[in-house]
């Protein structure tokens, strides 16, 4: 595990971090062992985040950028389909899937110096972009339509929340295929 988080993290400090972890998981349970390597990547990102917030800035772009052309080429696709043959749901999600993970592809191979650093600041913003925008929506309906829609609104956000929670890790894999790095003998 600690190879895969070195290929995909850039930070400096993190060799000493990763050593203090594994020399510590020895007397601790597989859970603190797997939270502590998550934080690592999450706090590892931050720093790189807020060292260059320029660059992230870009990467939620260009991250953003991708999402909308691969979401409305499927959906061309799709209609354009629909018009001529049936496809069944498994193959559509089939393609949604291999179009997530493309997205975390090229958003880290575009970004490679800095691992999945900047993946993570994409999938970051747009969890946040969805919160606000669900939060959003639960105020108005609730103005207009009473306490009584708000089961409704609890269970669409966490629909989408899951749905964007899996598309992160679908994206993950594809940062992580992009993070390979040739080794020759």
């Amino acid at each position: 595990m600690i190879p895969l988080l070195r290929r995909l993290l850039s930070s400096q400090d993190i060799d000493a971090l990763l050593g203090d972890i594994t020399e510590e998981a020895r007397r601790r349970s597989r859970i603190w062992y797997w939270s502590q390597l998550l934080a690592v990547v999450v706090i590892a990102s931050w720093k790189g985040v807020r060292a260059r917030k320029g660059l992230a800035l870009g990467a939620i772009a260009t991250g953003f950028g991708f999402q909308m052309a691969v979401g409305s080429g499927l959906l061309f696709i799709r209609i354009t389909l629909r018009q001529h043959w049936h496809v069944s749901p498994e193959i559509w999600s089939a393609i949604e899937i291999a179009g997530d993970v493309a997205i975390g592809w090229w958003l880290v191979s575009l970004f490679r110096p800095y691992g999945i650093t900047m993946l993570v600041a994409f999938r970051a913003a747009m969890l946040g972009f969805l919160l606000i925008v669900s939060l959003w929506s639960a105020s108005v309906y609730a103005i207009h339509w009473g306490t009584a829609f708000m089961p409704i609104l609890t269970h669409d956000l966490r629909h989408a929340l899951g749905d964007a929670l899996f598309e992160s890790m679908l994206m993950f894999v594809g940062g992580f295929l992009a993070s390979r790095r040739m080794e020759f003998a």
